[in-house]
């Protein structure tokens, strides 16, 4: 089964093929070149980021694999993000997914990126190495109160393929979680179909979310938390409620989900870690922040009685030998993204001793994929 790169050529068949493949069983799905105008363009740079598996001549199978670049705080991570992952309906049951994941697996390796991120169904991916996991609040904003109402403030669309986008850029550079691209790509995420921007100001104050208004999403949102608060108030008037999906780290955003938010719940991903050391050490701005002094661990990721990985850590330090006289944690690798993502703590997963549960105060580590981002 040969596998190759797709092509600039290759771009009008390729997203017939994703359509009629996300279409199949009658589902009304968008064509992917609308939802994800930042991925997909008849470019070779673009189209070079998917492999593909011909049958006759024709693309029967897909699979893509983007860069994607998120900061959390201090924290900045290199992700592998999949996507598009498909089969022509007329070629389904020959191996084809099977053939492009254990490639995609070899290029994420290959690349050295440490951690993957995709969406979907957690028996399909699971065998690949992706595990549910993840320890975002989502919040649902269903009605303002009269409280919640902020006056004054002027609010308008922004259409971001004609308008200027300085004042948006300039407030996602004060951001604590972000997701990080060159600003026409930014631009682009905008355009991605059923978001919208508005905009507000008052004074020399200035504020903008993004929302997805089919899936009712909050997907960005910046600038003063005031301005927010009037865009909130604007957007609600548009749709019936809003999800927002909250990263642990607070910001000065913090206080206004609390006081709007009037149901809660809990975001998972499908995460996989590939390079376990490589993960530690980009999370060493928050162990740095987290780690009790004079603790060591020593994770071990498993398959079966196979290490497959490990790393350790001792006074927040990542290091690639187990530390002298640490706590060890060995775990089968979907437990181990689960250890150290969540959604649980470590004394869930595990039956920890006393002297070890210190670990909580460290793990799960916070991991955020905003939502334009996504692939």
């Amino acid at each position: 089964m040969k596998i190759e790169k797709a092509r600039k050529q290759d771009f009008a068949e390729l997203m017939d093929l994703m359509h009629r493949a996300f279409s199949a069983g009658g589902v009304d799905h968008d064509r992917f070149e609308e939802l994800y105008p930042d991925l997909y363009q008849p470019t070779s740079e673009s189209m070079g980021c998917n492999y593909i598996i011909r049958t006759e001549g024709k693309i029967a199978s897909v699979a893509g694999v983007f860069p994607l670049a998120v900061r959390i705080g201090d924290t900045r991570l290199s992700i592998a993000g999949v996507g598009g992952v498909c089969t022509d309906p007329r070629h389904r049951g020959k191996g084809g997914m099977t053939a492009l994941m254990n490639r995609v697996v070899e290029h994420i390796r290959g690349d050295g990126y440490a951690l993957g991120w995709l969406t979907g169904e957690r028996d399909r991916y699971a065998r690949f190495g992706w595990e549910k996991a993840g320890s975002e609040t989502v919040v649902q904003f269903l009605k303002l109160r009269p409280q919640d109402r902020a006056l004054h403030w002027k609010v308008a669309d922004l259409h971001p393929a004609r308008e200027s986008l300085d004042a948006v850029l300039a407030a996602r550079d004060a951001l604590e979680v972000k997701g990080l691209c060159d600003d026409e790509t930014f631009r682009l995420k905008l355009q991605r179909k059923h978001m919208q921007v508005w905009q507000a100001s008052l004074g020399s104050a200035f504020a903008y979310v993004v929302v997805n208004r089919k899936f009712q999403w909050l997907a960005e949102w910046g600038g003063d938390p005031e301005g927010v608060r009037a865009l909130l108030n604007h957007v609600m008037t548009q749709v019936p409620l809003l999800n927002i999906a909250i990263p642990r780290r607070r910001d000065r955003y913090a206080s206004l989900w609390q006081s709007v938010a009037q149901q809660y719940g809990k975001a998972v991903e499908n995460l996989a870690v590939f390079d376990l050391l490589g993960v530690l050490k980009a999370y060493k701005p928050h162990f740095a922040e987290a780690w009790p002094r004079s603790q060591a661990v020593h994770l071990v990721a498993t398959d079966g009685e196979k290490t497959l990985m490990s790393a350790g850590i001792t006074d927040g330090k990542p290091q690639a030998r187990a530390p002298r006289g640490a706590f060890t944690v060995r775990l089968p690798q979907l437990r181990m993204v689960s250890f150290l993502f969540g959604p649980h703590s470590p004394s869930f997963l595990l039956d920890l001793p006393p002297e070890a549960r210190w670990l909580d105060q460290v793990f799960p580590l916070p991991f955020t994929m905003p939502s334009l981002w996504r692939v």
